[in-house]
């Protein structure tokens, strides 16, 4: 990934300003394995907010899509070791959560053109 890994006590702010800047777009979650494997979990969902809960050491990252009206769809990611952003010209963002089983669940958001 060609984006930058954000500071832990930065997640939570930087988090917070990304779902108010991309609150609405179409999104895509997955979670690559450590041998690879990808298993989607969203797909051209809109995106409703993600952030982070640094208290007690637990460092996770919650990433949240509507799902319908009254709806709202969790994804939880736990034991967080890194987060990195990617803005690609306002159109598109990229963000990896990296977790200490190994797995990396990468979320992505696409204009809604």
């Amino acid at each position: 990934m060609s984006g930058h890994n954000v500071i832990r006590e930065e997640w939570v702010r930087i988090l917070d300003e990304f779902s108010r800047d991309f609150n609405g777009k179409l999104a895509r979650l997955e979670v690559v394995g450590t041998t690879g494997a990808q298993h989607v979990i969203i797909n051209h969902i809109p995106f409703a907010g993600m952030n982070a809960d640094l208290k007690d050491d637990e460092d996770t990252v919650v990433v949240s899509f509507l799902q319908s009206n009254d709806n709202i769809f969790n994804h939880t990611v736990s034991d967080v070791k890194r987060v990195s952003i990617d803005d690609l010209n306002g159109n598109a963002a990229r963000v990896e959560i990296a977790s200490g089983d190994g797995t990396t669940t990468v979320f992505s958001l696409h204009d809604h053109e």
